[in-house]
């Protein structure tokens, strides 16, 4: 918010050469932050990949009449949801409770 009132009043002070260069500056720290939060994200989105993958198991060593059952279905797509949105939850945070 500072960076925005910040370039506006340069540009009304006559400097509009320092505008973009203002702005260029920003965009680079927005870009070195997120990038420096990839590994964080690489990580969580593994775990999330093994929960699913142990998940996944579990589904085959049913038999085919367990599969059948209403109670494994639930369980197989409940947990599954719950493995992502803990995941999207982790790597997004406030971000995403401000969109929902």
């Amino acid at each position: 918010k500072m960076i925005t009132i910040g370039s506006g009043a340069t540009a009304a002070l006559s400097l509009q050469w320092a505008v973009p260069i203002i702005l260029g500056v920003t965009a680079s720290f927005g870009t070195g932050q997120e990038f420096r939060s990839y590994p964080r994200r690489i990580e969580l989105g593994n775990d999330m990949v093994m929960q699913l993958n142990e998940l996944k198991l579990w589904w085959m060593s049913l038999s085919m009449y367990q599969k059948q059952l209403p109670h494994n279905k639930d369980k197989l797509v409940l947990s599954a949801e719950q493995i992502i949105v803990a995941e999207m939850h982790a790597s997004f945070g406030s971000s995403m409770s401000a969109s929902e």
